[in-house]
Order: C-alpha cells, then sequence, then structure tokens
C-alpha cells in the first residue's frame, strides 16, 4: 500500500516528467525559430544581398509594412521600367519603390530613373529633377512579409532583453527545476524506483 508521501512524490515527479518534455517542445520551436530568422538574414547577406524593412504601405500589396526586402547591386544601365529598386530616399532613410520611367540625357546617357510607390498616385521625382543613378542601392528581387517588423521589433532593447531571458528560462527551467529538487533532498531516481515498486505491489 502507498504511503501518503510516496504517493505524492510519485505524482509529483510524473507531473515533472509532462512538463519538462513540454518545456522541451517549447524550446526546441523557440531555437528553431531563432535558426530560421538568423538564416533568413545571413545566407542573403552571403550571396550579395542587402536587406531593409519595409516601413511604410508605399509598396502594398507586393511588399506590405513590416516586410523585409532583398536588394543586390546591378548595374543601373541594366535596370528597366517596371524593376523595384531600393534607393537613397534621403541621406539617412532607403526607400523602395518601382521606376515608373528612365530619364536619359540629349546624348543617350542615363540621367536618371522616375520611382513610384505601387500604393502612391503620384511619382517621388519629376523628369527635370530625376533619380541621381549613383543613390540607387540595388534592385529588389524578393521580399518577406512580416520579417522586417519582427526583426526591427527584436532589435529594440525593451523587446530583446526579455525575449532573449524567456527563451533561456524556457530551455534551462527543467534544469534548475531538478536542482532545486536535489538541494531540497529529492532525488529523481529514488522517487522513479519508488513509483515502479509501487506500481509492481499493486
Amino acid at each position: 500500500m502507498r504511503s501518503i508521501y510516496n504517493l505524492y512524490e510519485s505524482k509529483s515527479f510524473t507531473i515533472m516528467k509532462k512538463f519538462r518534455k513540454i518545456t522541451n517542445i517549447i524550446s526546441t520551436v523557440l531555437i528553431a525559430i531563432a535558426v530560421i530568422l538568423a538564416l533568413s538574414l545571413l545566407i542573403p547577406k552571403v550571396i550579395g544581398y542587402d536587406f531593409y524593412a519595409v516601413l511604410s504601405s508605399s509598396m502594398s500589396p507586393k511588399y506590405p509594412t513590416g516586410s523585409m526586402v532583398y536588394a543586390k547591386e546591378v548595374d543601373v544601365n541594366d535596370l528597366e521600367i517596371g524593376d523595384v529598386i531600393m534607393f537613397e530616399f534621403t541621406d539617412t532613410t532607403p526607400a523602395t519603390h518601382r521606376i515608373h520611367d528612365i530619364i536619359y540625357n540629349e546624348d543617350g546617357s542615363l540621367k536618371g530613373f522616375i520611382t513610384k510607390g505601387d500604393n502612391r498616385d503620384s511619382a517621388d521625382q519629376t523628369p527635370e529633377n530625376p533619380l541621381n543613378p549613383s543613390r540607387v542601392i540595388g534592385r529588389v528581387d524578393f521580399g518577406i512579409v512580416a520579417l522586417g517588423y519582427i526583426v526591427s521589433q527584436i532589435q529594440r532593447p525593451i523587446v530583446l532583453v526579455p525575449t532573449v531571458a524567456v527563451l533561456l528560462l524556457v530551455v534551462f527551467l527543467p534544469d534548475i527545476v531538478t536542482l532545486i529538487r536535489r538541494l531540497c533532498g529529492v532525488e529523481e531516481d529514488n522517487i522513479e524506483k519508488t513509483d515502479e515498486n509501487n506500481s509492481e505491489s499493486e
């Protein structure tokens, strides 16, 4: 017949096993998400892409707010009307818009570009004052919806610190609980053996 103490310890051990399985699943999912995020930034960088978060709806629905777009440097003379480019909108702010028109000098050389957001009614420049080709960062080849928002949020200390803390807690919580139990004199091996013996006696 089980004693009250053995019954309590047996149930406690069973709960801990289930809890450990749950935390292992959660930690695996979180680590997988972190790896995917890291690869989505690292791999494009290795093959020559720069990435930027879309901060407005000017390119919706192609690249909605919060998307991450990937631009690769190209010869500006190879750009065509309809290409989506990343360019220096100001000295500190890049923009992602589509080439609406290409302006040439009288001698046939490239003068600049007229860009326009897909969700905008008017162009960013005028034919008299087009976008200088030197301000073109690259051609946008693809984008990932919502990734820019996620990355920009994670970079904020107010979000990064709690995120890392929760991740570490989930990963190491089972070991912390085990350590506390051992310090309190509760050995899991003994509990498991007691539980097995009690099951056999029944």
